[in-house]
C-alpha cells in the first residue's frame, strides 16, 4: 500500500447517500482497481490509511458499499477467495471535483 494516494478525497454524492467513511473507502477502492482488477485490502490496511476510523467504522462502511439496501444499490462487489476478501467497484467514481 505504498501508492501515492491522498486518502481524504471523496465524492460528496456518495457521502450523502452512504456516509463520509464509505465515500472515502469507495474513492480508494476505485483508485486501486483502475482497470477493473480485484484488490484485497484488509481492515488493518485500511485502518493504516485512515487512522481516524476504527475497525468497526471501516467494516460498517464496506458493508454499506457491498450490500444493496432498500434505497441505495451496492457500489462494490466482494468475494471471498483463499481466506481473504477481494473488492472491486461496480461502477467507476466519476466525480470530477472531490470534496
Amino acid at each position: 500500500m505504498s501508492e501515492n494516494y491522498t486518502p481524504h478525497g471523496f465524492n460528496p454524492q456518495i457521502a450523502e447517500l452512504y456516509s463520509v467513511n464509505a465515500a472515502l473507502i469507495y474513492r480508494y477502492l476505485t483508485f486501486r482497481t483502475d482497470g477493473g482488477r480485484w484488490v484485497n485490502p484488509t481492515l488493518a490496511d485500511l485502518q493504516a490509511l485512515y487512522p481516524y476510523m476504527g475497525e468497526w467504522q471501516i467494516w460498517a462502511a464496506l458493508k454499506l458499499l457491498t450490500n444493496s439496501g432498500k434505497t441505495n444499490p451496492a457500489l462494490v462487489m466482494r468475494k471471498f477467495v483463499n481466506g481473504s476478501y477481494l473488492y472491486r467497484p461496480i461502477v467507476p467514481d466519476s466525480c470530477r471535483s472531490p470534496h
